[in-house]
């Protein structure tokens, strides 16, 4: 919207809203209510007949063997394996992630809740196999040491999923990792590693309509303020960040450079200068910015910064998890929130989340490129009270003081850090 010379206000659709806000994507909601009608019935189908089959064949005087075989042909979670779905006008594959992420969860229920003749004590498993001479390589398949029950559960103890082990190595090293370290949040025993909860504050697509470009600011009256700000009488805009302008400790990594020339990805990431970075008052530039007024809806000034990461990622990328403190300012879904009222505690999660040995195993655990909180929640972490350590001749110098110290000297490099500091 803006107004013309009149001083009426006028609405003119921009020809890159869309792309830009990511309009062609299916809401998760309506997706979720697709297969709630499709998949959700065919599944309970399978389950009746299979339960009703079970309770005809348990007055059946036939041996138990063969009783069981054909209970077996009509097994559900085999039924839900060999289910074949096609999404015609696939795009970014939202429907069938979605549907993967569905029928995994039937059949991870239908499973748990099927006799015991359909539970093992241990599983024989390989990941990356790209021909079928590797299943002898003793290093790529784990039939001499199988995986167990407890090995899934210490590694993935809320969803009891499979992590993605590429050798026998990566395996014990995780193992290894797991046993010594509690995991983010242990749903089973409600218990949180960190004092931190969740938070996505603008979804790139609802949101958009709170997004204005400097262009846009520019005409409706207003201008550039100190932070990277706009502003118009009393009415403030702040800077919207995205996952692609951070790095490791690092919230200035990357500007968002505009090419309005290009119709296929106007924006792209442009690295920040050695020269800028030197610069305190040197600020990325966005892509959007959004209203004071919204980000303080979300997330309150007096909690002053916040604990960002990649929600966008890969396991052949050159970090897998990537986080930084971002300060007070608006953040698409694409940066998802660590929020903390306790800035020492933010520092010293940081630490974790940027670690090479969290990155280790962060790419054993991604199979897409979401890092989604479920996947967050299972990494394992130095539990907050192990950081009460004391080192130093006299023992005087906290584990939490060293970290603290760290972390603030690769996060505090320009001026609107000065909060976190």
């Amino acid at each position: 919207m803006s107004r013309d010379a009149d001083g009426s206000i006028v609405v003119r659709p921009s020809p890159y809203a869309r792309k830009d806000s990511g309009s062609f994507f299916t809401p998760q909601e309506l997706v979720d209510l697709l297969f709630e009608h499709t998949l959700k019935p065919l599944v309970e189908e399978w389950r009746r007949l299979f339960e009703q089959k079970a309770a005809e064949l348990s007055s059946d005087r036939r041996p138990k063997e063969q009783r069981k075989a054909e209970l077996l042909k009509i097994d559900p979670a085999e039924a839900v394996l060999n289910l074949k779905i096609l999404d015609p006008a696939m795009g970014s594959g939202h429907f069938l992630v979605t549907a993967v992420d569905f029928l995994s969860d039937a059949i991870a229920d239908l499973i748990e809740q099927a006799p015991s003749g359909r539970q093992f004590k241990e599983t024989r498993c390989a990941f990356f196999l790209h021909d079928t001479e590797t299943i002898d390589d003793l290093e790529r398949c784990f039939n001499f040491v199988p995986l167990t029950p407890a090995d899934f559960a210490r590694v993935n103890p809320n969803t009891g999923t499979a992590p993605v082990f590429r050798s026998r190595r990566d395996a014990d090293i995780c193992r290894r990792i797991y046993e010594h370290h509690p995991v983010l949040v242990d749903q089973r025993q409600e218990q949180r590693a960190w004092p931190v909860s969740y938070m996505k504050m603008f979804n790139m697509t609802n949101d958009s309509h709170l997004f204005r470009s400097a262009a846009q600011l520019d005409d409706e009256g207003f201008y550039p303020v100190a932070g990277n700000r706009w502003k118009r009488g009393d009415v403030l805009y702040l800077p919207l960040y995205q996952g692609r302008m951070i790095w490791q400790f690092d919230h200035r990594a990357n500007s968002v450079r505009i090419n309005p020339q290009s119709t296929h990805n106007p924006y792209l990431s442009e690295a920040v200068s050695e020269d800028q970075h030197a610069d305190p008052s040197f600020l990325p530039q966005s892509q959007y910015w959004v209203p004071a007024a919204a980000v303080e809806r979300h997330f309150p000034q007096s909690h002053g910064s916040s604990l960002g990461f990649r929600a966008i990622t890969g396991s052949t990328n050159m970090r897998t998890c990537v986080a930084a403190i971002v300060p007070w300012a608006g953040a698409g879904n694409t940066l998802s929130l660590l929020v903390t009222d306790d800035p020492v505690a933010a520092a010293c999660l940081l630490a974790n989340l940027d670690a090479m040995c969290l990155d280790f195993v962060a790419r054993c655990k991604m199979q897409s490129t979401s890092l989604n909180l479920y996947i967050l929640e299972q990494f394992p972490v130095i539990a907050s009270d192990t950081y009460a350590r004391r080192f130093g001749p006299r023992y005087e110098v906290t584990a939490a003081e060293l970290v603290r110290d760290h972390v603030l000297r690769l996060t505090y490099t320009s001026h609107d850090m000065a909060p976190f500091a």
